[in-house]
């Protein structure tokens, strides 16, 4: 009987090889070389796109200049619009993700990718155009489509890309490009702010106009970029997720591409199950397991958004404000912060893969939360508005840089592909949905409640944080499932659906040659029986 897969397949043997090569060894070796290096950087262009997008709001309400534009003054109303402004961008999210869902099932990840770049290119443009605060807050409703169907779709490629034992390292460059973002969108608002060249009442359009920079230069570059391997699995384009697996998981010089065929044997096999499988909302609520996945994908985003670090990356020009500092402290302050957090965000990349995923998170919340609660107990011993205070108030902005970088190194990457491992590939964008609109929904929640409850409030408003923290750590590092250096085939097994696996890396058998002879089962008695690559076949043939 003929393999169907021998046109992109090696050529199986007959003989029963006298030394077997492990996948464990070869797990260890590197599997990536610069192709893979190049797509991941161009593709964090589209992280930056969501992130310089997202952060962007936080220096623009801090401008004096823009209050003045829009005509708003200090009064009640004035909090309220600034809340709306930062809530739309999460709503028009919500309907990004639901929309960039359909696509990259119906039309491929990148197709997604290119409609929120486009999108947030728009978006820019008309944020840095508007000319009343009802424009500029539909806009930026319009930059939260876009920019969240990037956060969604992003993170789902170089899942879906990466070579497994590498995915938590290469997944946290997209955590570095959203501190990236938030870091450049903070200090070009301090420069617009402080060149005097350009002060006057649109100095404030300069930083959004900037913008629309990332989008562009990002869909110069997806044109490189390859679709995921699994998605033309899915749509059985065999030969093509072939060709994308041979190119980018084998490094320099390895020409047999060993680890790429194990890995194209195991995703082929799988996806052949997925493809029969259900794919709708109500089978996903229907089934325990991915209702399981389901409740643990929406806390992962609850912990980390209810430790706080939404509203101090946003309103810490508002909380500065609260805490005695004029506004060009304040710019600066915001901007530092967002500096402060780089180095550890660039150290998290190499070492996200030495600790399991909930570990890694349980210390981040942790390290917040422990911050926050100095932060809590410095403010509710001083006033702060106060100059006379000036140590109390220094104290304060430290605490708040600390606090930031451990929520960039320790929760920002995993809250954005942690649960994505969870899924499998046909539910995967679903998923990731599942897990940008949690996101969206409770960005709504701070930040509609951020700017009224912080100038109403005061540091009484972070006690809620300090409670949410310390349950959502614990619960996290004790009931979460662990999936650092696991290949997403195998997830499954994570969540007990073990007959939905059809095949794992330790049971694919290989001869001294590196080619697949099949898979290992276990027979009657217990002993390991290779099933030949053409039984195999022949029975899929005639099942």
């Amino acid at each position: 009987m003929t393999n169907k897969g021998q046109n992109v397949l090696p050529p199986t043997v007959d003989a029963a090889p006298s030394t077997e090569t492990t996948v464990a060894v070869e797990k260890r070796k590197r599997h990536f070389g610069h192709r893979m290096v190049f797509s991941v950087i161009i593709m964090c262009l589209g992280t930056l796109t969501y992130s310089y997008g997202a952060g962007v709001i936080a220096t623009t309400i801090g401008q004096p200049s823009f209050y003045a534009y829009m005509k708003l003054d200090n009064g009640s109303q004035t909090s309220a619009l600034i809340g709306a402004t930062t809530a739309l961008y999460y709503a028009g999210g919500i309907f990004g993700a639901f929309g960039a869902n359909f696509i990259a099932d119906h039309w491929g990840r990148k197709a997604s990718i290119y409609s929120g770049a486009l999108t947030s290119l728009a978006a820019a443009a008309l944020c840095a155009g508007s000319v009343h605060i009802a424009m500029f807050i539909v806009s930026r409703f319009l930059y939260g489509v876009g920019g969240f169907m990037l956060l969604m779709t992003v993170p789902l490629w170089i899942t879906e890309v990466v070579p497994a034992e590498v995915r938590g390292a290469f997944a946290q460059c997209h955590g570095v490009c959203t501190s990236l973002g938030y870091f450049l969108s903070s200090y070009v608002g301090v420069g617009f702010y402080t060149n005097g060249n350009i002060k006057g009442l649109n100095s404030w359009r300069g930083p959004l106009a900037i913008g629309a920079l990332p989008p562009i230069l990002f869909l110069c570059g997806l044109w490189w970029v390859p679709e995921s391997p699994r998605f033309l699995l899915l749509k059985e384009q065999t030969s093509k997720a072939w060709e994308i697996v041979r190119k980018f998981h084998s490094a320099p010089g390895d020409t047999d591409h060993y680890y790429a065929q194990i890995e194209m044997f195991q995703m082929k096999n799988q996806i052949e199950l997925d493809r029969t499988l259900p794919t709708s909302w109500l089978f996903m609520f229907k089934t325990p397991s991915m209702r399981k996945r389901m409740v643990m994908t929406i806390f992962i985003v609850f912990a980390v958004l209810g430790s706080g670090n939404l509203c101090i990356a946003t309103y810490a020009t508002v909380i500065m404000s609260h805490s005695g500092w004029e506004p060009r402290a304040q710019l600066n302050i915001q901007a530092g912060m967002m500096a402060a957090v780089m180095p550890g965000i660039v150290a998290a990349v190499f070492f996200t893969e030495k600790l399991r995923r909930p570990t890694l998170v349980m210390i981040g919340l942790l390290g917040e939360n422990i911050v926050l609660a100095c932060y809590t107990g410095v403010s509710a011993s001083f006033d702060l508005a106060n100059a006379q205070h000036r140590s109390a108030q220094v104290a304060c902005v430290a605490l708040l840089y600390l606090f930031q970088m451990f929520s960039a190194a320790f929760t920002e990457g995993p809250m954005s592909y942690w649960a994505a491992e969870f899924y499998p590939t046909h539910l995967r964008a679903r998923g990731q949905t599942i897990q940008v609109v949690s996101y969206g929904a409770f960005s709504i929640l701070w930040g509609q409640s951020g700017p009224t409850a912080i100038a109403t409030l005061g540091w009484k408003f972070f006690l809620v944080f300090i409670c949410i923290t310390v349950v959502t750590s614990f619960v996290i590092y004790l009931y979460f499932p662990d999936t650092q250096g696991k290949s997403l085939e195998e997830m499954a097994l994570l969540f007990g659906d073990d007959d939905l696996v059809v095949v794992r890396q330790q049971d694919i058998y290989v001869d001294t040659d590196h080619h697949i002879v099949g898979t290992v089962h276990k027979d009657k008695e217990g002993q390991a029986v290779v099933v030949n690559l053409e039984d195999i076949n022949d029975a899929k043939e005639d099942a």
